[in-house]
């Protein structure tokens, strides 16, 4: 389904841009009024192959798929982990990303990677967030699962708990660019919302170390989790935009949406990983009545754990599991704090950004600062 439907959305915003760039191009020679050399197709051909990179697109096609089946293929495979192949996958993949990053950095004409936009600020706003998003991906995949389970709520109740999350993250999002208009900076933000989320994934914790999972505390730990991620991840993402040269932001937003989706997806398997190994053997733990098959449809299917016996147990067994990820979650919400404070602050005026418009550029935006400086209403309005 995706293979079909992917080109065909894709393809309307193809043809926008192809149409765009023509256009551009003949408006340039218009506004010129010169004619340029007509390059010939073959160059042209050979030009846009360079541009894309695809040898260094087939290096890290390969790198990735290599290194992140196998904590997919794991539990199928024999001898789990110790099976040569896991090992052989896991090992090519490492070396094959390390040729990726000597070809993008060393041979590559036009680079999906140029070493010059990994400035200070760039690189710890990007470690900060994949460390986010690798948080994002162990406590969200199987917090909903862990809800269901250890708790008798409805189906209604259950799908409206889950979407605080995305409520949440929406109306926070907006308040974070509000603030971020009003304020002109970035930095503060960024700790705070990191902050903020640390004490939701710490209360998400408590709930599951205690077995305290009240609605009360199940959803204040996801909004508190969720509306720090909003403020922090808007910071996060305009700082790195504002951190490379205008020709680079295209890369910089490709990179940040790839780091994003790469860490979630580590997270995500790391889950799976504590989840499929604990919880059956948890489960024979609590429950030493069930047998075999029973554990395994248990810890299969939601559906089924929610109606089965005994039910005290396997809620134990089910908390049991989840609080490790809570727990790792929680440890690795401390290096995005951290890192956060060594960013550089930056000033989010009428600049294009902090590098092409850099130190020494602050009298271009003399008359904008002039204009902040008048607090009253109409002043704020007429600067809004």
């Amino acid at each position: 389904m995706f293979c079909i439907i992917m080109p065909v959305c894709v393809a309307p915003i193809l043809a926008v841009l192809f149409w765009a760039d023509k256009r551009a191009l003949t408006l340039m020679k218009t506004n010129a009024n010169v004619d340029a050399p007509q390059a010939s197709r073959t160059r042209r051909f050979l030009t846009t192959v360079a541009h894309v990179d695809p040898f260094g697109l087939i290096l890290l096609g390969f790198a990735m798929s290599l290194l992140f089946s196998p904590p997919t293929l794991y539990t199928g495979a024999k001898g789990g982990w110790k099976n040569p192949s896991m090992i052989a996958m896991e090992v090519c993949g490492g070396v094959i990303f390390i040729l990726f990053v000597i070809w993008e950095w060393k041979f590559a004409p036009h680079p999906l990677l140029p070493r010059r936009i990994f400035n200070r600020n760039f690189s710890l706003c990007l470690l900060t967030a994949i460390f986010y998003f690798l948080v994002g991906g162990m406590y969200t995949t199987y917090w909903s699962s862990w809800l269901w389970v250890v708790q008798n709520y409805s189906q209604r109740q259950w799908t409206y708990i889950n979407e605080t999350a995305a409520s949440a993250l929406c109306f926070f999002s907006l308040v974070g660019g509000i603030v971020q208009r009003l304020t002109h900076r970035y930095w503060v933000m960024q700790i705070a919302g990191i902050a903020v989320s640390c004490i939701g994934v710490g209360i998400n914790f408590y709930s599951a170390f205690t077995g305290h999972t009240s609605t009360v505390v199940v959803v204040f730990a996801m909004s508190l989790f969720q509306g720090g991620s909003a403020f922090a991840l808007i910071a996060i993402q305009t700082a790195l935009q504002a951190s490379v040269r205008h020709e680079d932001l295209a890369i910089a937003i490709a990179l940040l949406i790839f780091s994003e989706s790469m860490s979630s997806g580590i997270g995500s398997a790391a889950a799976g990983s504590v989840w499929t190994n604990g919880l059956p053997a948890n489960l024979a733990k609590f429950a030493p009545s069930l047998n075999a098959t029973d554990i395994l449809n248990i810890a299969g299917d939601i559906t089924v754990a929610r109606v089965s016996e005994p039910r005290d147990a396997i809620i134990g067994a089910y908390e049991k599991t989840y609080r490790k990820i809570a727990l790792v979650s929680l440890i690795l919400m401390f290096p995005p704090l951290i890192t956060s404070f060594f960013c550089t602050e930056l000033n989010l005026d009428t600049r294009q950004n902090a590098i092409d418009d850099g130190p020494g550029a602050e009298g271009k935006v003399k008359e904008a600062e002039e204009k902040e400086k008048d607090k009253s209403w109409k002043g704020f309005l007429k600067n809004l």
